[in-house]
């Protein structure tokens, strides 16, 4: 995971800054009995070395982590491609690095107590989860413990958090661009390259709002039409698998989320296949979701947020799309 990376990083940069502190101590006259048992500059080097390497090896091979895979996104990501790999200008994006657009780390906690209690069934993960009073629930701050409510950078996704935002990203060519009807469902879908758990939703917001806000997107959340999910191998071939969705305690008040269905790890949570387990997944989850019969004809952006509990991350991409009455 790129946490695990970051983590190993900071680890890293904490040993040098030991070292060299050590070295300001050696230097000083009266305390140089200490130098016979500092590392030499030979041993700073080989522990930078070491951690690097160990932060190589403790990060997965993929590059990142989620993407919207249809309709057509301004981030890429295809049905074909799922999450097989996090890919480089997919159909055409001039995005790099297609599924590192999210908010994370310090950024991103919910702002009160969790909705989504820990002997919940939407609960995504593994290990402890008591919550007597100075029990372990370790994942009661993560975003998909109180859906839609951690704060997020940008509705739309920052790139790695910090670099390029989402929705400055060229929108989708008007001949690319999916039209749908007000009032019918229709099909939306997502894969994910590095599993963290948690769940997602859907929401619109009118093109022409500038920027484009979290707020607006607040705004016109879309309901889920019926509980079943759609798993779309990269081959075409679909399975329908149940879903859990949740409206008590999402943010804003009523709206609908869909449960992650396939769990990071065996023993987090029972998979809807056998051996759909893990990340880079060779599929797509296909959902259907509602578009309002009062949704006003015109050019919409879509976007899907990825609210997750393994990380403190939220994850999102954004799509230009067309609503016909």
């Amino acid at each position: 995971m790129v946490s695990r990376v970051c983590v190993c990083v900071c680890l890293c940069v904490c040993t040098i800054l030991k070292l060299h502190f050590l070295y300001f101590i050696a230097s000083r006259p009266k305390r140089r009995h200490v130098a016979a048992a500092l590392p030499t500059r030979a041993m700073v080097r080989q522990s930078l070395c070491a951690a690097a390497v160990a932060a190589l090896l403790r990060a997965p091979l993929a590059a990142a982590h989620g993407r919207m895979t249809f309709p057509p996104s301004r981030q890429g990501g295809t049905l074909e491609v799922a999450g097989t790999n996090c890919g480089w200008h997919d159909a055409g994006t001039v995005a790099n690095c297609e599924c590192c657009w999210y908010t994370q780390f310090a950024d991103i906690a919910i702002p009160g107590n969790a909705t989504i209690p820990a002997d919940s069934p939407l609960v995504t993960t593994g290990g402890c989860h008591d919550t007597k009073p100075g029990g372990c629930d370790w994942t009661k701050a993560r975003p998909w413990r109180a859906p839609g409510s951690a704060p997020v950078l940008s509705p739309c996704g920052k790139e790695t958090a910090g670099g390029a935002d989402g929705r400055d990203l060229p929108p989708v060519a008007l001949v690319n661009r999916t039209t749908w009807k007000a009032g019918t469902a229709v099909e939306v879908a997502f894969t994910i390259t590095a599993n963290h758990g948690g769940g997602y939703s859907w929401r619109l917001c009118p093109s022409s709002t500038t920027p484009l806000t979290e707020a607006c997107f607040q705004q016109h959340p879309l309901d889920f039409a019926g509980d079943t999910s759609v798993v779309q191998y990269t081959s075409g071939k679909r399975v329908t698998i149940p879903a859990q969705r949740v409206t008590s305690g999402t943010t804003p008040a009523g709206s609908m989320w869909s449960k992650n269905p396939v769990p990071d790890e065996e023993g987090d949570f029972a998979p809807p296949l056998a051996g759909l387990v893990g990340s880079n997944w060779k599929f797509s989850i296909v959902d259907q979701v509602k578009i309002p019969a009062d949704t006003a004809p015109g050019s919409w952006v879509l976007a899907w947020r990825w609210d997750t509990e393994d990380t403190a991350q939220s994850w999102a991409n954004c799509a230009d799309i067309e609503i016909a009455a």
